[in-house]
């Protein structure tokens, strides 16, 4: 229509309310008008060159970009997961690999039996429903004489995201859930007791800039006793880094393992500095990455809970990477 050039970036980066987003444009120009701009192959890079730029510039990638996007093919009531099953193109407006996408099942209080075994299998929890039992039959478990049913599992998530616990954006954390429901979780290592102390020894009142903390922490890996004390700006960082001292000798794998995201939300603001805390934390071993959560009275309880799931789970997927 006469148009020479377009403002644009990215991801839509940009001062106050951003550039156009060229990756809105240019697929709806090739997936929904017709036209050739980059062609299908350099289409599919389209999420990956999102990610890669959000890491550059150190931002949040949108998590609601209707191409690339985390949630732009997430799945969440329990009938709408199990239509997408039958026929995703009812609820996809394109086919999320034409953009390099894929889709995923959240797992909430709305989740029906088809969403859970859903997510499950894209975990590697290939449950199968039989009856009201569930079978774990990839892992070679068989738990109907126990009585495990998919039921069960599902009450247990939505007592737990009653008690402040979500499970949307915590994927390491449900598969640990699942285990324990599958009889299969065997902790990586026991507590003792941990301490965090916080040290600020200038008195500059608000401006202060130069707290250190501290944390010592005291694990059991089967028969052996840890002692390791770590430092940071930030206690959580304290402990991160003191368990990941205390295990790293028996777990060689946490030394890969990074946080990348820590949020703290209170669940009950009237209630000031008594509100239950949820702390929800992302890692990444470069590669997979699962998010974790954590909710106590206590924000450093709270991050301490969902640090040791983020090491977990990051712990169970290297197994199963190794084929173990």
């Amino acid at each position: 229509a006469g148009a020479t050039s377009v403002q644009g970036t990215v991801n839509g980066i940009g001062e106050r309310v951003g550039n156009t987003d060229l990756l809105t444009v240019i697929a709806d120009l090739e997936l929904k008008m017709g036209a050739t701009c980059v062609g299908k192959h350099s289409l599919a890079q389209l999420t990956g060159v999102a990610q890669y730029v959000a890491e550059l510039c150190n931002v949040s990638k949108p998590a609601h970009h209707p191409y690339t996007g985390t949630s732009a093919f997430a799945h969440k009531g329990g009938l709408h997961a199990s239509a997408i099953a039958r026929f995703p193109a009812a609820y996809e407006h394109v086919d999320p690999a034409a953009v390099g996408n894929t889709n995923r099942t959240v797992v909430s209080e709305l989740a029906g039996k088809a969403s859970l075994l859903q997510k499950a299998a894209s975990l590697g929890f290939h449950l199968e429903e039989a009856g009201v039992s569930v079978q774990a039959a990839a892992l070679g478990f068989n738990l109907e004489a126990a009585g495990v049913s998919t039921q069960d599992v599902l009450d247990d998530i939505k007592d737990r995201e009653g008690a402040g616990f979500t499970y949307e954006v915590a994927d390491g954390s449900l598969g640990l859930l699942l285990m324990r429901h599958l009889g299969i979780y065997r902790p990586a290592f026991t507590l003792e007791s941990f301490r965090v102390i916080v040290d600020d020894r200038e008195d500059t009142g608000a401006l202060a800039k130069d707290a250190l903390s501290e944390a010592t922490v005291k694990i059991h890996v089967d028969t052996a006793r840890f002692v390791a004390t770590g430092e940071s700006a930030g206690p959580v960082g304290a402990l991160d880094n003191a368990l990941r001292m205390a295990i790293v000798e028996s777990y060689p794998q946490v030394a890969a393992m990074e946080l990348t995201d820590y949020k703290v939300r209170l669940l009950d603001e009237s209630q000031g500095t008594d509100a239950i805390t949820r702390v929800t934390i992302t890692a990444t071993d470069g590669v997979d990455t699962w998010g974790t959560v954590g909710v106590s009275e206590n924000v450093i309880e709270a991050s301490w809970n969902a640090l040791v799931d983020s090491l977990e789970y990051g712990l169970h997927r290297a197994r199963v990477r190794a084929g173990e």
